[in-house]
């Protein structure tokens, strides 16, 4: 059963996350589903949780597909975006949640040079897609402990 004040479905959707992942020993489970419970509680306690749930249109898995070089298609799926609330510019914000285990600042600059690449299509992609700047960031769980984002 879900730990007192969990919700059962999002266990059970944790759960059946992990046994797709190929986590078969119930050992393993139990440490991704405990790792990503904190995950999602140390995101709950930030101000951009707020800031998502304010929203008046979010998006999450947003497909998407577009032509790059040599005429090869990119397509892939954006984790979130949203528009945010008044005042902001630009108001479209992509946000990609990363779960890497960084402990210094030499592995999150190693992790954000990997994940350039991937974020520059994300931004192309969503600018094609809403004819309007989108700002575009990274959001490391677990960066040392806690949470950071970072503008690309």
């Amino acid at each position: 059963g879900a730990a007192p004040g969990k919700l059962p479905a999002l266990a059970e959707i944790l759960e059946a996350a992990a046994r797709e992942a190929g986590l078969a020993d119930p050992g393993q489970r139990a440490e991704a589903l405990r790792l990503c419970e904190l995950l999602l509680e140390r995101l709950r306690r930030h101000p951009l949780w707020q800031e998502i749930n304010q929203s008046s249109q979010r998006y999450h898995e947003v497909p998407y597909a577009q032509m790059v070089a040599n005429r090869r298609l990119d397509s892939g799926y954006i984790d979130l975006l949203y528009k945010s609330p008044e005042g902001d510019l630009p108001a479209w914000q992509i946000v990609d949640f990363k779960s890497d285990s960084l402990r210094s600042e030499v592995e999150r600059q190693a992790a954000v040079d990997q994940y350039r690449p991937q974020m520059l299509r994300y931004a192309q992609a969503g600018r094609e897609l809403l004819h309007e700047p989108v700002r575009v960031r990274l959001c490391f769980l677990d960066d040392d402990g806690k949470i950071s984002l970072q503008e690309m």
